[in-house]
């Protein structure tokens, strides 16, 4: 689906960076690693939560930002662990 909108996108003539969240609250590219979208100018997107255990970070999200652009677009912090949304 993802591919699409870029296609879409692209299909006007804009050239400029999309940016495509994750999956689960976009905290999630994993999926992208096995097939990240083809074309220029693609950058994807990361939310993290209280609940969201740093443990699973490179998971979600680093693996895929060691060769990939991947923002941190939104993030929240608690002082004690919480449930996430």
């Amino acid at each position: 689906m993802a591919q699409g909108l870029v296609g879409a996108v692209r299909g006007i003539g804009a050239d400029t960076v999309v940016v495509i969240g994750g999956i689960q609250w976009s905290k999630d590219l994993s999926w992208a690693v096995d097939a990240p979208l083809t074309g220029d100018n693609i950058a994807y997107a990361a939310h993290i939560y209280p609940g969201d255990s740093a443990s699973n970070w490179d998971h979600w999200f680093g693996d895929f930002a060691r060769t990939h652009p991947v923002l941190l677009t939104e993030w929240g912090f608690a002082d004690a662990p919480t449930d996430a949304p």
